[in-house]
């Protein structure tokens, strides 16, 4: 093979590479500087496809599939995805271009909740997740002390929302947040429940029927107590749900490493 075919094969299609890397995060998406002509260096894996199609029929209340659990090594397409489904909710318009087999019954934005396990929540997650929907005070008597939402909790502040809840960097945040004490336990044990009780909340009933949920993960590589966390969140959040188990989040890895996608990316 001649060095010129070497230098084609190895050339970035058009595109790659093009955007700064530090626009991969949600606080891009949040503070606008993530554009949806993101989307143009995007490539649609197969498995992509599926979150995107199964998230917008969880929006639209046409699925009992609440979202899905992102697992992958670091550089894996985790917060790729997460950023994806953020800027196609904003502007769900773009499905025509960018996901044309994946139909909406409502192109009206969505409500877009970004929690970054790196940033500071001072009210917890779940205040968060309140601020970001503006009802901070809907879960106030919850902030001091910090205390986890109940399943009723959760519905009555996601009734009526048409929502997409985004978390990223929760191995991070879980970890960190052992060291943080709340009475008999540590912030790590509440957002443990929180994250539980959210998931139990969004498995059933008319209130959260249009609310997906989006979670990151590590495969325990860098942060394994955080992610062990979200394991045992899992388990519990099964074990409480019997047979509806399935329906709540499914595992999923944005990259299927045995296939072509890595080098149709490149």
């Amino acid at each position: 093979m001649s060095d010129s075919s070497v230098a084609a094969l190895l050339t970035p299609r058009k595109g790659f590479g093009d955007k700064s890397e530090s626009v991969e995060s949600l606080e891009a998406l949040q503070s606008g500087e993530l554009t949806p002509d993101w989307l143009e260096a995007n490539y649609p894996t197969r498995n992509l496809q599926t979150v995107v199609d199964t998230v917008f029929a969880r929006l639209d209340g046409r699925s009992g599939t609440v979202g899905f659990h992102l697992q992958q090594s670091m550089g894996g397409g985790k917060t790729h995805t997460l950023l994806c489904l953020g800027l196609l909710g904003r502007e769900p318009r773009l499905l025509k271009k960018y996901f044309p087999e994946v139909k909406t019954a409502d192109e009206n934005p969505v409500r877009i909740v970004c929690i970054d396990g790196r940033a500071n929540h001072q009210n917890g997650i779940w205040g968060t997740v309140a601020e970001q929907l503006g009802k901070t005070s809907a879960l106030g008597h919850l902030y001091s002390p910090l205390a986890a939402p109940d399943p009723a909790d959760w519905r009555k502040l996601l009734e009526g929302e048409r929502v997409l809840i985004l978390l990223d960097e929760l191995p991070f945040y879980l970890d960190k947040a052992t060291a943080v004490s709340i009475g008999n336990s540590n912030l790590c044990k509440v957002t443990a429940t929180a994250l539980a009780t959210l998931m139990v909340a969004c498995s059933g009933g008319p209130e959260t029927k249009r609310t997906a949920l989006v979670m990151a993960d590590l495969n325990a590589e860098a942060y394994p107590d955080g992610s062990q966390t979200i394991q045992q969140i899992t388990t519990q959040v099964l074990a409480t749900l019997g047979g509806e188990a399935e329906r709540i989040l499914e595992d999923l890895q944005p990259i299927e490493l045995e296939t072509n996608d890595l080098y149709k990316i490149l």
